[in-house]
This record gives C-alpha cells, sequence and structure tokens, in this order.
C-alpha cells in the first residue's frame, strides 16, 4: 500500500473516532430539553451574610443568609421563578431556620452555653431548576460575648 492510501485509511480510522465520541456526549453532564437545547445547572454567584462582621452573643441576634443564584437558561435573571432553594444544617450548634425554601434564611444566634464546644456553624444551599442542582457551603462562627470587665494588668512590685 502507498503512503497516500494509508493516509487516507488514517484519515477515516479519526474521523470514525470523533464522530463515535461526538455520538456519546463527550462528557457533558447537561440534560436535553424537548426543544432541543441543553439544560444547565443553576449557578450560585454568591452567598451574603448579615451582620458582615463579628458574630457575637450578646451583640447580634440573628444572622441572615442570602444566596444569589442564575438560571443559564435566563442569565439576565437572578434569583428567578425558575428556581428553588433549599438551606439545610450540616454542623454545629443546633439552630433553627426560618424560610429554608427561600433565597434567604435566618437563625437566632446560640447561646453561649450551645457554643462552648463547637462555635462554628455551616449551612448547605441547594439551587435547583427543574432537572439540574448547585450546592454550596458557608461556614459562620459565633464569638462569645465581649467581656464588659476592664482587665487586670499587674507589672510586678513597686520598686
Amino acid at each position: 500500500m502507498d503512503s497516500r492510501a494509508k493516509r487516507g485509511l488514517a484519515w477515516i480510522g479519526l474521523t470514525g473516532v470523533l464522530l463515535a465520541l461526538a455520538a456519546c456526549g463527550g462528557s457533558s453532564s447537561s440534560v436535553n430539553n424537548p426543544n432541543g437545547q441543553n439544560n444547565l445547572p443553576p449557578v450560585i454567584v454568591a452567598i451574603n451574610v448579615t451582620p458582615s462582621g463579628d458574630i457575637r452573643i450578646g451583640q447580634t441576634q440573628t444572622v441572615q443568609f442570602t444566596v444569589r443564584a442564575t438560571d443559564p437558561e435566563f442569565p439576565n435573571t437572578v434569583n428567578g421563578s425558575s428556581l428553588a432553594v433549599n438551606w439545610s444544617q450540616v454542623s454545629g450548634p443546633v439552630v433553627e431556620l426560618s424560610n429554608a425554601n427561600s433565597f434567604t434564611t435566618s437563625f437566632a444566634v446560640p447561646s453561649e452555653q450551645d457554643i462552648a464546644n463547637d462555635p462554628v456553624i455551616t449551612l448547605a444551599v441547594v439551587v435547583s431548576d427543574a432537572s439540574q442542582q448547585a450546592t454550596d457551603q458557608i461556614s459562620v462562627t459565633i464569638l462569645p460575648p465581649a467581656s464588659s470587665t476592664a482587665p487586670l494588668v499587674d507589672a510586678g512590685p513597686d520598686q
């Protein structure tokens, strides 16, 4: 077989491999919609925490979390009606989440006794559309109350 024929067979073999890869869909995890478009999972843009500074017992009563997410099918709409949200607690002292199926959830700051062994509270959020979902987690540390007594200082005996 001459070199021209060998190159032709190699080209046919390579084309067959490429067609087989294209037919299997590659590594995409998207789902085809009935209208032929790919359904991509939602995108979690940010999770905002209020207050944004220290969360200290006695100074902060509630901690609020707001997720901002988009559906790639409607990229200019943040927190659109095509998305569903579910917040859950992953770890830390048990807190009661209010509005756990909303873009914004909150909980009351636990007592000093409740955070004595574990001051870190971790929440998970799942944002989903009709067939795909995105997840993320966020942790906050609850600080003990600020001391109201002046610190004691000892500079040693008088000289």
